[in-house]
């Protein structure tokens, strides 16, 4: 992530003399993106298998503070949403990446 700071710095101070807080931003937020997307695509450390649990507990807390008999198991959001969310996220972060540098070649 420094690296990719530091390259952005680089080609912005080379480019027009100063360097402005927006792409550094851009590139943080890019980085950001593609690590907690590589993070839940890829399960590591069980980041999506977390987020479903932590859902479905949400879920259950929910429904017994309404009085509902019937569990929350059943639910849209699962392991395979969280991975191609993350997939996206990925994908996302790196689309972010290339446009700053693209933008910045200009």
């Amino acid at each position: 992530m420094l690296f990719a700071m530091s390259t952005v710095a680089t080609l912005a101070d080379a480019d027009s003399g100063s360097s402005s807080g927006g792409e550094v931003f851009v590139v943080v937020l890019g980085v950001a993106f593609f690590l907690m997307g590589v993070r839940w695509a890829f399960n590591i450390r069980g980041a999506a298998d977390t987020q479903v649990a932590r859902r479905q507990a949400g879920l259950r807390r929910r429904d017994q503070a309404a009085g509902v008999v019937g569990s929350a198991e059943t639910d849209f959001f699962g392991l395979a949403f969280y991975r191609f969310v993350g997939a996206f996220m990925a994908f996302a972060g790196v689309f972010l990446l290339v446009c700053v540098l693209v933008l910045l070649m200009l």
